[in-house]
């Protein structure tokens, strides 16, 4: 049976209004009074529609600073980024663009990434890096050619390629394997180790020992899988592992495929590296940190 527009608006209502019950009158005021970057105020049905993207904004303050900025919309059940044009509004609600309608793929997001993002807090000249979200467009690449999206040359990652190349700043400790590891996890990417421990699949206690333990030797797949993890950029990931005493070589297929992986889907999920991975016919990572985590398991038992 196919439902009128009058019932359906009515489940859509009845939805917004279970999800209104379950936030705080603070909360519920924060999404109601989210206007995009051009003025234009968004009802909150149309702003928040999904489900993972409600509990992450719930559960998440950076997420929801990043989704409050203004430049997201929904979309036929989709985040999308917002551009200019692209919605309109009149006093019975929000339209979208004929553009948008369109061609709708130009907009929607095909995923959500932990990264940097550079922002300057109050009565702060000094910008500083907070662990945040990236969310990266399915086509930014195209959008930035036809000029709706201007990339912005003073951007974090403007900046880190520039302390690369002239050697200056952001580089960190280069002596030792486990100091440039606790660099990077504690001062660069303000990650845990618990929280490197849930994304990588790899055992905390294993973590701990790359850090601390200087004669320790991790495994190859452990260090890429801590290098996506934290979206380290290629430079960062080379050095690691450089210091680690491996060198990938491009003759053997699975490590031209983990040069793959950090030079080219540094920014990708853990799950997303697996899947090329094991589109290539190769073993994907999280199945070897697995078998070795349960080899490691067994050593740390007998050594007990």
């Amino acid at each position: 049976m196919v439902k009128t527009d009058k019932e359906v608006n009515k489940a859509v209502e009845k939805k917004i209004s279970n999800y209104r019950k379950k936030l705080s009158n603070k909360e519920m005021s924060e999404i109601i009074n989210t206007t995009l970057s051009n003025g234009v105020f968004v009802a909150d049905k149309y702003a928040f529609s999904l489900n993972d993207v409600k509990q992450e904004f719930k559960r998440n303050h950076q997420f929801k600073d990043i989704i409050s900025s203004g430049a997201y919309f929904y979309f036929q059940n989709k985040l999308c980024i917002c551009l200019n044009n692209t919605i309109v509004v009149n006093n019975d609600g929000v339209y979208y663009s004929e553009d948008v309608k369109k061609n709708p793929s130009l907009y929607f997001l095909t995923r959500i990434n932990r990264g940097h993002l550079h922002r300057k807090p109050r009565n702060n000249t000094c910008e500083i890096k907070v662990r945040t979200y990236f969310i990266h467009a399915k086509q930014y690449q195209e959008l930035s050619r036809k000029g709706r999206v201007v990339i912005d040359s003073t951007s974090y990652l403007m900046n880190e390629v520039g302390g690369y190349v002239n050697g200056t700043g952001g580089l960190g400790p280069g002596d030792s394997f486990g100091l440039y590891f606790t660099w990077l996890m504690d001062e660069k990417y303000n990650i845990s180790k618990k929280e490197l421990a849930d994304i990588t699949g790899i055992d905390e206690r294993t973590i701990t020992r790359m850090r601390t333990k200087e004669d320790y030797l991790p495994s190859l797949e452990f260090i890429i899988a801590c290098c996506i993890a934290m979206s380290l950029l290629p430079w960062e990931s080379d050095k690691l592992i450089d210091l680690a005493g491996y060198k990938l070589r491009t003759n053997l297929k699975i490590e031209r495929g983990y040069i793959a992986l950090i030079h080219v889907f540094y920014q990708c999920s853990i799950d997303e590296c697996n899947e090329f991975l094991e589109q290539m016919g190769l073993t994907s990572l999280s199945s070897i940190i697995k078998t070795k985590k349960k080899i490691n398991s067994r050593t740390l038992h007998v050594i007990s």
